[in-house]
């Protein structure tokens, strides 16, 4: 199985789900490489290489689809982004690539991403959900309106596989009565 870290910020909740799988190194180190960079040539041939890196470890073509991954785990920030993507960027457009760099201008900084379509390719996506902070927004991406251009995490919903989300009591306390007994 492999796995291809997405920055995370606060990897308390994934340290139980992620001790016994071994990352590859070669994607980790172009992850924290793009964080520094500003040649814009050098972040398209660094995206390149990412996507070109997830075809090999997964024996695809680089030039298809996005291939269906076994499972991709993701958070979920304050504001509903996930992924690093956030709300109201330009890689929550992006319809075919695999990888993209965003511009995270609520962050003062560009991320490297897996997009929407990659992640929704996958056979398995789990959500980690925890802590009272989420509450109302979990309750707002689960059962508000549909706002996926504010919410990213509205987003995802695997094309043919199955959406998961594991969630804290605290994170729960905002959902329906039924949902959270």
């Amino acid at each position: 199985a492999a796995l291809f870290p997405i920055a995370f910020k606060h990897a308390k909740p994934y340290e139980a789900y992620l001790k016994d799988i071994e990352e590859p190194k070669e994607p980790k180190k172009m992850a924290e490489l793009f964080m520094k960079l500003t040649d814009t040539a050098l972040l398209t041939r660094i995206y390149k290489e990412y996507k070109e890196t997830i075809a090999r470890v997964l024996q695809v073509s680089a030039a298809g689809s996005p291939p269906a991954v076994d499972l991709v785990l993701l958070g979920m920030g304050p504001d509903g982004p996930t992924a690093s993507l956030f709300p109201e960027t330009r890689a929550m457009d992006e319809t075919t690539r695999w990888v993209v760099s965003n511009e995270v201008p609520q962050l003062n900084t560009r991320r490297m991403t897996l997009t929407v379509p990659m992640i929704n390719a996958a056979r398995s996506v789990i959500f980690l959900i925890a802590g009272e902070k989420k509450a109302g927004l979990l309750a707002e991406v689960l059962y508000g309106p549909r706002q996926p251009r504010q919410l990213p995490s509205q987003r995802i919903a695997p094309v043919s596989g199955r959406l998961t989300w594991l969630i804290d009591e605290a994170a729960s306390r905002k959902l329906p009565a039924f949902i959270s007994e």
